[in-house]
């Protein structure tokens, strides 16, 4: 005899496997990232941990002669480096560095700033006196990291840095916009669902006139 409770558990459990079997979710990973606890995609390569969306977007418009500066290293940072000329990650925790450092290892173009947290982690880049054309925002310290990364943008050849802000949709991160927006920035907000978890994702892209993604 099937109950109320069971009647209502059917198609859910249903619903799952048929997603499961095929569909979007199956098609980009997302089970896989799930089961595995790790940003990958449904062939098991590293992904950044961002929406699907924005990830496909930028996916098709970072060039092999782009550079990337990154806040928060990780699967993400394999993804930019398979993509760029180069990457800088900036990362604070000695143990998690130590360990993505020996993923790293094969990627020449990879290079791994680690600094405490503090003033000295959104700095650590500074000091390399280089310029980028997109800048990752997804670690600690957000607000100061989007502030420093000002001073670092490409501004070449016609070409403007942009920055990539994940989890913009928190209430904490209104300040980056209001920060950005006053320097001329317009945004790009980019919504949907992301490796690992089943919530809500936002991320943004804030962008100038003539900038490297050409929006």
């Amino acid at each position: 005899m099937i109950t109320g409770k069971e009647k209502i558990m059917y198609p859910s459990l249903r619903s799952l496997w048929a997603l499961a079997k095929d569909g979007y979710l199956k098609e980009e990973g997302w089970f896989r990232s799930f089961s595995s606890r790790s940003s990958v995609n449904a062939a098991g390569e590293p992904v950044p941990w961002i929406n699907y969306s924005m990830m496909h977007f930028l996916a098709s418009r970072i060039g092999s002669d782009m550079s990337v500066l990154e806040y928060g290293g990780g699967n993400s940072t394999l993804f930019w480096a398979r993509r760029a000329h180069a990457v800088v990650t900036v990362e604070h925790d000695r143990k998690w560095a130590e360990y993505i450092s020996q993923k790293f290892a094969a990627f020449p173009n990879i290079r791994l700033l680690v600094a405490a947290d503090g003033p000295e982690y959104e700095s650590a880049p500074i000091a390399l006196g280089e310029r980028f054309d997109l800048a990752v925002v997804d670690g600690i310290r957000r607000f100061e990291c989007a502030e420093k990364t000002l001073s670092m943008l490409a501004e070449t050849g016609g070409r403007s840095g942009v920055i990539l802000l994940d989890d913009s949709h928190l209430e904490a991160h209104r300040p980056i916009f209001g920060l950005l927006e006053s320097r001329g920035f317009k945004t790009l907000r980019i919504s949907g669902a992301k490796p690992i978890q089943n919530d809500f994702s936002e991320a943004t892209i804030f962008y100038r006139p003539g900038n490297v993604l050409e929006l």
